[in-house]
């Protein structure tokens, strides 16, 4: 799936950007429908189902990634308890077809509310954390590091001098309640 990366990166951007659904999400749908289908293709051919889906039924993403993973693996009747019209004897492929049918449009057309534009910038403000994150936590964990080594010297600095500094803070603090030095 490495070499497929850059197709399946863009395929998920671009559902998040249109839905307002978590990218890491769809990234873990997408790896569902891989593992059912075999291919990166086929699974990006059924993503756009796997969204309409969720946000038609208002379902977790993930949870519309194995309904259509178990249709895709020829349980076609799970398709039924979601309202999709499936003929007896259909074939996997109609009843993909007869589940787009159904769901067309969905993941889009909440992406259009309020509500899908809340859930964009939501996505977009975790992706950007995410992006601060990765470009922080090396410097982060070098401080934490550094200050490790140094807690044992501040330490014992406080150990030998913490009495001065006490006597010496409560002698600011009798000056600022009183307003006089003397």
């Amino acid at each position: 799936m490495d070499a497929s990366r850059g197709t399946i990166d863009k395929t998920v951007q671009s559902l998040s950007a249109m839905s307002g659904i978590d990218d890491e999400a769809l990234t873990s749908a997408f790896t569902r429908l891989v593992r059912s289908t075999g291919s990166v293709k086929q699974a990006q051919e059924q993503m756009m189902l796997v969204a309409d889906m969720a946000r038609a039924k208002q379902m977790d993403v993930g949870a519309a990634a194995d309904v259509v993973g178990k249709a895709v693996d020829g349980n076609v009747g799970i398709l039924k308890r979601y309202g999709v019209e499936i003929e007896k004897g259909a074939s996997v492929t109609q009843a993909l077809g007869a589940a787009q049918q159904a769901f067309a449009g969905q993941a889009k057309a909440y992406g259009d509310t309020s509500a899908g534009a809340q859930d964009k910038v939501r996505v977009a403000i975790e992706n950007v954390q995410e992006s601060i994150g990765a470009k922080l936590l090396p410097a982060f964990n070098q401080m934490l590091a550094w200050a490790a080594q140094q807690l044992p010297k501040i330490q014992a600095f406080f150990d030998t001098h913490g009495g001065s500094i006490r006597r010496v803070l409560n002698g600011i603090f009798w000056v600022l309640r009183t307003g006089s030095p003397w």
